[in-house]
């Protein structure tokens, strides 16, 4: 029975996406369309559907613009918006919206025409929207991240390899140096840094160098 409702739940939200298409579409009709037109419409990506069928989240994506997620409830009302986002997914228990927030396009535009590299480049956020109490909590530098597909409590995440600030004391330098000896550097063959967070109480616990990380 409890199937059978979150069926027909998530059934209801994939037709208020279609009307949304639609809606598009009838718009489009009162016209003959140019190519530059197509930069015009708001296009839907990533649409994904929470387990308990109560909530849908997509991106909206309009030309080369930046996407922006949107969550609603099963009866089309906006729960929630973000700008310059990408990977929006739930938790198994449709509890919280987990997802990445970049930067601006045309800043990353600018930058790459100032022949800035691949590596220095401003990182993702990691962005965990808890639907109950209405909050959202931001984790910096973050290259990718995942929500065990039944596993309702914890998100994982892998964190960029930044760079610290160089420390001129003798004494910190030696230390560093030391350090540095006995530790591996993070990289795509050494494996990065993932962090297990416990989405309900915020407690993380690290383990390092990961190389593959999946649900």
């Amino acid at each position: 029975m409890k199937t059978e409702i979150n069926m027909k739940k998530q059934m209801r939200l994939l037709i208020i996406l279609c009307a949304l298409g639609l809606s598009n579409i009838a718009l489009a009709q009162k016209k003959v369309l140019q190519h530059e037109d197509k930069g015009l419409w708001n296009g839907i990506r990533n649409v994904s559907i929470s387990n308990n069928g109560d909530y849908v989240a997509y991106a909206i994506e309009k030309g080369e613009k930046d996407q922006s997620i949107q969550l609603k409830s099963i009866d089309g009302n906006a729960v929630f918006s973000h700008q310059r986002t990408k990977s929006g997914n739930f938790s198994y228990d449709s509890k919280f919206l987990a997802f990445q927030i970049t930067t601006w396009k045309d800043s990353i535009k600018e930058l790459k025409r100032r022949k800035v590299k691949k590596k220095d480049l401003p990182k993702d956020t990691l962005a965990i929207y808890d639907i109950t109490s209405a909050s959202l909590t931001k984790i910096p530098n973050v290259k990718s991240f995942t929500l065990p597909k039944k596993w309702s409590s914890v998100v994982l995440y892998q964190l960029e390899g930044i760079k610290k600030k160089k420390d001129t004391s003798t004494k910190k330098k030696v230390d560093s140096l030391k350090t540095k000896q006995k530790l591996k550097k993070v990289s795509k063959d050494n494996g990065y840094h993932m962090v297990v967070r416990e989405l309900n109480s915020g407690k993380e616990d690290t383990l390092k160098y990961v190389t593959n990380m999946q649900s």
